[in-house]
């Protein structure tokens, strides 16, 4: 089930490498604790050579297991927001959590096998390097650390009854019921950083059709909407050189903007209101602003006189 799993992982999204990752110390794990024992050698040699092999099964092969060392190097990252460095202002909860799974950790040190800390030190250290890992360490940490945590005898004796058909089927049935609430009262997306619905649904259907420079995080409601952005949240496919040039056009740049305007002649701009280049385009002659609200700011060209 776990190699079942590892495929669709693969398919959806580059973390899976971290799954492999974690494969690789709990089986270094066991064969550390059982190093006489043939069926344990085997079996966890077998089981993670066969989860590397389940993550060449997407459309892309060896590409695909690759894709990930080739995002995490890119220059581009610095410049993405959820790659930034974790820091106290914006990811507080985040930190007094780590700090107290840390503690449990400290004082039970002794229950806990030293490579399962070196686990949870590395999701650690990736969380902290980058805010896009303190998903993986929210889901794994707990896993490490709740079993130190002190429990009545029965408690434990009445978990380990339940038998793992009994999990599954739990599992699958509360997977049906979510997926049927959801289905009943759909998820009503509202204008947010990262989706300026009202100020898109401002935009004339011929106006629509016309290229756009628009913001990173915008990409995604613009094909939404049916329209062709400039960029989208998916850097990796536009390249380092592209999104560096992008970057420096949004924070202000007139003569890489002029120079992109020249070659794709925008119709329209739909910027997040603080970036620079909407200061620019407010002075710029050949621009006015068509709609604003809090979330986005909507520039078009001024018809030629």
């Amino acid at each position: 089930a776990t190699l079942v799993l590892m495929v669709i992982w693969a398919n959806v999204h580059a973390s899976y490498m971290l799954g492999l990752g974690i494969a690789g110390v709990l089986t270094l794990e066991a064969l550390l604790a059982r190093p006489r024992e043939r069926r344990a050698i085997v079996g966890w040699s077998i089981f993670l050579a066969a989860a590397v092999l389940a993550a060449f099964v997407t459309p892309h092969g060896i590409q695909g297991f690759i894709y990930p060392f080739q995002v995490s190097g890119m220059g581009v990252v610095a410049v993405i927001d959820e790659w930034r460095a974790t820091n106290f202002t914006d990811d507080r909860l985040f930190i007094i959590v780590a700090a107290a799974l840390w503690l449990v950790v400290a004082l039970r040190w002794r229950r806990i096998n030293p490579l399962r800390i070196v686990l949870l030190g590395g999701l650690t250290a990736l969380a902290v390097a980058h805010a896009r890992h303190q998903m993986p360490f929210a889901i794994v940490a707990p896993l490490i650390v709740i079993p130190l945590l002190p429990r009545e005898r029965k408690e434990v004796q009445r978990e380990s009854a339940l038998s793992s058909r009994t999990m599954w089927l739990a599992g699958t049935l509360a997977a049906v019921a979510l997926i049927a609430v959801r289905a009943i009262a759909p998820f009503n997306l509202h204008d947010n950083i990262a989706f300026a619905s009202t100020a898109i649904a401002r935009v004339p259907a011929p106006l629509r059709a016309q290229p756009v420079f628009n913001g990173y995080s915008f990409g995604g409601p613009l094909i939404l909407a049916g329209v062709q952005p400039y960029i989208d949240g998916r850097a990796d496919m536009y390249g380092d050189a592209f999104t560096l040039d992008y970057v420096a056009m949004l924070r202000g740049d007139m003569m890489r903007f002029r120079r992109a305007d020249r070659r794709w002649r925008f119709g329209w701009t739909i910027l997040p209101p603080k970036v620079g280049l909407v200061a620019k385009l407010d002075r710029a002659p050949e621009w006015r602003r068509l709609y604003a609200d809090r979330w986005a700011v909507i520039h078009v060209r001024r018809p030629a006189t």
